[in-house]
Protein backbone atom coordinates (compact mmCIF):
# COMPACT_ATOMS: atom_id res chain seq x y z
CA UNK A 1 0.00 0.00 0.00
CA UNK A 2 1.16 4.03 -0.32
CA UNK A 3 0.74 6.08 2.45
CA UNK A 4 -1.33 9.24 1.54
CA UNK A 5 1.90 11.00 2.00
CA UNK A 6 3.72 9.39 -0.81
CA UNK A 7 0.51 9.48 -3.13
CA UNK A 8 0.70 13.00 -2.68
CA UNK A 9 4.51 13.36 -3.22
CA UNK A 10 4.33 10.82 -6.47
CA UNK A 11 1.42 12.90 -7.83
CA UNK A 12 3.40 16.24 -7.18
CA UNK A 13 6.24 14.57 -9.48
CA UNK A 14 3.52 13.55 -12.06
CA UNK A 15 3.84 9.63 -11.74
CA UNK A 16 0.63 8.39 -11.88
CA UNK A 17 -0.43 6.44 -8.63
CA UNK A 18 -1.92 3.82 -10.37
CA UNK A 19 1.55 3.08 -12.55
CA UNK A 20 3.67 3.20 -9.35
CA UNK A 21 2.03 0.53 -7.49
CA UNK A 22 1.26 -1.80 -10.68
CA UNK A 23 5.41 -1.95 -10.68
CA UNK A 24 5.14 -2.38 -6.85
CA UNK A 25 6.12 0.86 -5.11
CA UNK A 26 4.76 0.75 -2.20
CA UNK A 27 5.55 2.50 1.47
CA UNK A 28 7.24 1.09 4.82
CA UNK A 29 7.95 2.27 8.42
CA UNK A 30 10.84 1.03 11.04
CA UNK A 31 9.39 -1.33 13.92
CA UNK A 32 10.91 -0.95 17.07
CA UNK A 33 13.44 -3.63 16.27
CA UNK A 34 14.66 -1.34 13.45
CA UNK A 35 13.11 -3.92 10.96
CA UNK A 36 11.16 -2.55 7.79
CA UNK A 37 7.69 -3.43 7.71
CA UNK A 38 4.99 -2.78 4.95
CA UNK A 39 2.40 0.28 6.64
CA UNK A 40 0.14 1.86 4.49
CA UNK A 41 0.98 5.26 6.76
CA UNK A 42 4.48 4.41 6.41
CA UNK A 43 7.40 7.25 6.14
CA UNK A 44 10.10 5.50 3.66
CA UNK A 45 8.97 4.71 0.16
CA UNK A 46 9.77 1.58 -0.79
CA UNK A 47 10.92 0.34 -4.65
CA UNK A 48 11.53 -3.48 -5.51
CA UNK A 49 13.83 -4.88 -7.56
CA UNK A 50 11.57 -8.06 -9.12
CA UNK A 51 13.23 -10.94 -11.42
CA UNK A 52 11.39 -13.34 -12.48
CA UNK A 53 8.17 -12.29 -10.17
CA UNK A 54 9.93 -12.23 -7.16
CA UNK A 55 11.47 -9.35 -4.96
CA UNK A 56 14.99 -9.36 -4.69
CA UNK A 57 16.02 -6.50 -3.79
CA UNK A 58 14.73 -3.21 -2.48
CA UNK A 59 15.90 0.49 -2.81
CA UNK A 60 14.79 3.12 -0.30
CA UNK A 61 13.61 6.80 0.17
CA UNK A 62 12.98 8.28 3.44
CA UNK A 63 12.51 11.76 5.17
CA UNK A 64 15.03 14.72 3.68
CA UNK A 65 16.01 12.73 0.63
CA UNK A 66 17.97 9.51 2.26
CA UNK A 67 18.58 6.69 -0.09
CA UNK A 68 19.55 2.96 0.69
CA UNK A 69 19.82 -0.04 -0.60
CA UNK A 70 18.40 -3.15 0.78
CA UNK A 71 21.65 -5.38 2.12
CA UNK A 72 22.04 -8.59 0.34
CA UNK A 73 19.93 -7.68 -2.70
CA UNK A 74 20.43 -8.76 -6.53
CA UNK A 75 22.23 -6.43 -8.11
CA UNK A 76 20.08 -6.07 -11.12
CA UNK A 77 17.96 -3.23 -13.38
CA UNK A 78 14.73 -1.89 -11.36
CA UNK A 79 12.06 -3.56 -13.72
CA UNK A 80 14.45 -5.59 -15.02
CA UNK A 81 11.46 -8.62 -16.22
CA UNK A 82 10.66 -6.00 -18.87
CA UNK A 83 13.82 -7.69 -20.98
CA UNK A 84 12.05 -10.27 -22.09
CA UNK A 85 9.11 -8.47 -23.72
CA UNK A 86 9.13 -9.93 -27.45
CA UNK A 87 8.99 -6.59 -28.92
CA UNK A 88 12.60 -5.48 -27.93
CA UNK A 89 13.66 -8.54 -29.54
CA UNK A 90 12.51 -8.33 -32.80
CA UNK A 91 13.71 -4.49 -32.63
CA UNK A 92 9.38 -2.91 -32.83
CA UNK A 93 9.90 -1.25 -29.06
CA UNK A 94 12.89 0.68 -28.00
CA UNK A 95 14.64 -0.11 -24.25
CA UNK A 96 14.30 3.40 -22.46
CA UNK A 97 17.61 3.13 -19.44
CA UNK A 98 17.10 5.43 -17.05
CA UNK A 99 19.44 6.58 -13.80
CA UNK A 100 16.63 6.21 -11.36
CA UNK A 101 13.42 4.85 -10.67
CA UNK A 102 11.54 7.92 -11.10
CA UNK A 103 12.31 8.53 -14.20
CA UNK A 104 11.47 5.21 -15.04
CA UNK A 105 7.78 6.30 -13.73
CA UNK A 106 8.07 8.55 -15.58
CA UNK A 107 8.27 6.78 -18.63
CA UNK A 108 5.86 4.59 -17.56
CA UNK A 109 3.62 7.17 -16.47
CA UNK A 110 3.67 8.74 -20.00
CA UNK A 111 2.81 5.36 -21.67
CA UNK A 112 5.91 3.24 -22.53
CA UNK A 113 6.14 0.28 -20.64
CA UNK A 114 9.51 -0.99 -22.15
CA UNK A 115 12.08 0.77 -19.31
CA UNK A 116 14.25 0.02 -16.73
CA UNK A 117 16.54 2.35 -14.36
CA UNK A 118 20.13 1.61 -12.86
CA UNK A 119 20.24 0.09 -9.39
CA UNK A 120 22.60 2.78 -8.01
CA UNK A 121 22.96 6.00 -10.13
CA UNK A 122 25.52 7.35 -12.26
CA UNK A 123 29.44 7.05 -11.05
CA UNK A 124 31.07 9.89 -10.26
CA UNK A 125 32.19 12.82 -12.25
CA UNK A 126 35.71 13.46 -13.54
CA UNK A 127 37.83 16.56 -13.75
CA UNK A 128 38.50 18.65 -16.37
CA UNK A 129 41.87 16.03 -16.78
CA UNK A 130 39.63 12.98 -17.02
CA UNK A 131 40.24 12.16 -13.60
CA UNK A 132 37.67 10.60 -11.32
CA UNK A 133 36.81 13.81 -8.75
CA UNK A 134 35.56 11.33 -6.05
CA UNK A 135 36.69 7.23 -6.11
CA UNK A 136 33.83 5.62 -4.41
CA UNK A 137 35.03 1.59 -3.80
CA UNK A 138 33.60 -0.23 -6.84
CA UNK A 139 33.16 3.07 -9.15
CA UNK A 140 36.31 2.47 -10.89
CA UNK A 141 36.91 2.08 -14.46
CA UNK A 142 37.14 -1.53 -14.58
CA UNK A 143 36.79 -5.18 -16.86
CA UNK A 144 33.99 -7.27 -17.97
CA UNK A 145 35.85 -10.34 -15.33
CA UNK A 146 35.78 -7.90 -12.16
CA UNK A 147 32.73 -5.63 -12.75
CA UNK A 148 30.56 -4.48 -9.70
CA UNK A 149 29.12 -1.44 -10.09
CA UNK A 150 28.06 -2.57 -13.53
CA UNK A 151 27.09 -5.81 -12.92
CA UNK A 152 23.69 -5.45 -13.24
CA UNK A 153 24.77 -5.50 -16.99
CA UNK A 154 26.41 -8.33 -16.92
CA UNK A 155 23.75 -10.54 -14.64
CA UNK A 156 21.29 -10.25 -16.82
CA UNK A 157 22.93 -10.12 -20.31
CA UNK A 158 21.58 -13.41 -21.98
CA UNK A 159 17.86 -10.84 -22.18
CA UNK A 160 19.77 -7.60 -22.62
CA UNK A 161 21.50 -9.18 -25.42
CA UNK A 162 18.33 -9.85 -27.53
CA UNK A 163 17.38 -6.12 -27.17
CA UNK A 164 17.60 -4.53 -30.71
CA UNK A 165 17.19 -0.58 -29.67
CA UNK A 166 18.73 1.04 -26.58
CA UNK A 167 17.73 4.58 -25.73
CA UNK A 168 19.63 6.17 -23.25
CA UNK A 169 17.86 8.83 -20.86
CA UNK A 170 19.99 9.55 -17.84
CA UNK A 171 20.42 12.77 -16.05
CA UNK A 172 21.80 15.65 -18.18
CA UNK A 173 24.64 16.37 -16.15
CA UNK A 174 28.34 15.21 -15.18
CA UNK A 175 27.65 12.18 -13.57
CA UNK A 176 24.91 11.38 -15.61
CA UNK A 177 27.16 11.81 -19.11
CA UNK A 178 29.38 9.73 -17.58
CA UNK A 179 27.12 7.16 -16.52
CA UNK A 180 25.81 7.23 -20.59
CA UNK A 181 28.95 6.47 -21.95
CA UNK A 182 29.78 3.20 -19.89
CA UNK A 183 26.69 1.84 -20.48
CA UNK A 184 26.87 3.12 -24.32
CA UNK A 185 30.65 1.20 -24.05
CA UNK A 186 29.21 -1.89 -22.42
CA UNK A 187 25.97 -2.20 -24.58
CA UNK A 188 27.26 -1.64 -27.59
CA UNK A 189 27.43 1.86 -29.44
CA UNK A 190 25.45 0.89 -32.88
CA UNK A 191 22.35 -0.08 -30.94
CA UNK A 192 22.45 2.91 -28.42
CA UNK A 193 20.42 6.53 -29.02
CA UNK A 194 20.56 9.29 -26.70
CA UNK A 195 17.89 11.84 -25.84
CA UNK A 196 17.80 15.51 -25.62
CA UNK A 197 15.69 17.42 -22.69
CA UNK A 198 14.40 21.27 -22.74
CA UNK A 199 16.71 23.68 -21.38
CA UNK A 200 15.41 23.70 -17.94
CA UNK A 201 15.14 20.01 -17.43
CA UNK A 202 18.25 17.46 -16.43
CA UNK A 203 15.63 14.12 -16.48
CA UNK A 204 12.64 13.05 -17.65
CA UNK A 205 10.74 12.98 -14.49
CA UNK A 206 11.46 17.08 -14.97
CA UNK A 207 10.41 16.92 -18.44
CA UNK A 208 6.49 15.21 -17.21
CA UNK A 209 6.59 17.51 -14.41
CA UNK A 210 7.45 20.89 -16.56
CA UNK A 211 5.80 19.61 -19.82
CA UNK A 212 3.55 16.62 -19.54
CA UNK A 213 3.69 13.35 -21.00
CA UNK A 214 3.28 14.17 -24.41
CA UNK A 215 6.67 15.07 -24.41
CA UNK A 216 8.33 12.60 -22.71
CA UNK A 217 6.79 10.62 -25.08
CA UNK A 218 8.24 13.00 -27.77
CA UNK A 219 11.59 12.68 -26.42
CA UNK A 220 11.77 8.88 -26.48
CA UNK A 221 10.80 8.49 -30.27
CA UNK A 222 13.31 11.63 -31.58
CA UNK A 223 16.21 9.85 -29.26
CA UNK A 224 19.06 10.05 -32.06
CA UNK A 225 21.71 7.53 -32.21
CA UNK A 226 25.07 7.66 -31.52
CA UNK A 227 27.91 8.27 -33.84
CA UNK A 228 29.51 5.69 -34.96
CA UNK A 229 33.66 5.72 -35.78
CA UNK A 230 33.60 5.98 -39.46
CA UNK A 231 29.89 6.26 -40.35
CA UNK A 232 28.90 10.17 -40.83
CA UNK A 233 25.89 11.90 -42.22
CA UNK A 234 26.67 15.09 -44.05
CA UNK A 235 25.05 17.16 -41.49
CA UNK A 236 28.15 15.95 -38.96
CA UNK A 237 30.71 17.92 -41.25
CA UNK A 238 30.88 21.82 -40.42
CA UNK A 239 29.61 23.67 -43.27
CA UNK A 240 31.63 24.48 -46.62
CA UNK A 241 32.49 27.53 -47.95
CA UNK A 242 29.52 28.91 -50.21
CA UNK A 243 31.34 27.36 -53.75
CA UNK A 244 32.99 30.06 -56.02
CA UNK A 245 31.74 30.49 -59.64
CA UNK A 246 33.92 31.93 -62.67
CA UNK A 247 32.63 33.56 -65.75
Amino acid sequence: MLSELHQKWLTKRGIDTEVAIRMGTYSVRRDQDGQLVSDSEGDIIAFPFVKDGEIVGHKYRGPHKTFWQQANGRKQFYNVDILESPELHDGSMALVITEGELDALAVATAGYPHVVSVPDGAPPPRDGSGNLIIVPKGTEDISWETDNKFSYITSDWENLAKVRRIIIAVDNDEAGKRLGDELVRRLDRVRCSFVTYPETCKDLNEVLVQHGADAVRQIVATAKPYPVDGVYKLSDFPPEEPIKTYT
